[in-house]
């Protein structure tokens, strides 16, 4: 830091030398580099399309049964409200983030076999099809001095294919 230098006089001839040390402007705070940013916040899932039953194991041996879709499905992941980027990179933000492993489409075709077992003694209920996974998006403007803007929010509405197994 530069200092400012002056002569002082002190009783006459003797001459002596004060540094003067200036204090950073008020002004002096971080920095940030202007970008918007967001964060991810895994929700719900629901089926939109699938096909399930339910598998009757009376026997001693695992049953393990294939169906094949009964029809063809697509869906295609949406959003909410305007964001500062599109859909694509959401869902690659929010499957880095928070693992929500949504894809920009998900489909399943009437030729799409799927396979499902069931333990000794069990009764098992499946579901295989497609549906969406609800992602809440906060984003928000960080300026040069580090504040934080207004955030706007947004749903992002993955889509997955799910196969779900469960004891009935």
């Amino acid at each position: 830091m530069p200092s400012l230098q002056r002569k002082v006089v002190i009783s006459g001839s003797i001459t002596a030398m004060a540094a003067v040390f200036l204090p950073l402007p008020a002004s002096a705070s971080p920095y940030c580099d202007p970008h918007y940013a967001r964060s991810y916040a895994k929700g719900s899932f629901a089926f939109t399309n699938y096909d399930s039953g339910t598998i009757y194991n009376s026997s001693g041996a695992t049953v393990t049964k294939s169906y094949t879709h009964s029809e063809s499905h697509s869906i295609t992941s949406t959003v909410s409200a305007a964001m500062t980027v599109g859909v694509k990179t959401l869902i690659a933000e929010a499957n880095a983030t928070v693992s929500a492993g949504v894809a920009y489409t998900a489909s399943y075709t009437n030729s799409t076999t799927f396979t499902v077992s069931a333990p000794p003694y069990t009764n098992v209920e499946y579901k295989d099809g497609v549906g969406v996974r609800s992602i809440t998006v906060k984003e928000y403007y960080i300026y040069s001095n580090c504040n934080t803007g207004t955030p706007k929010y947004a749903t992002l509405r993955g889509a997955d294919n799910v196969s779900e197994v469960r004891n009935s």
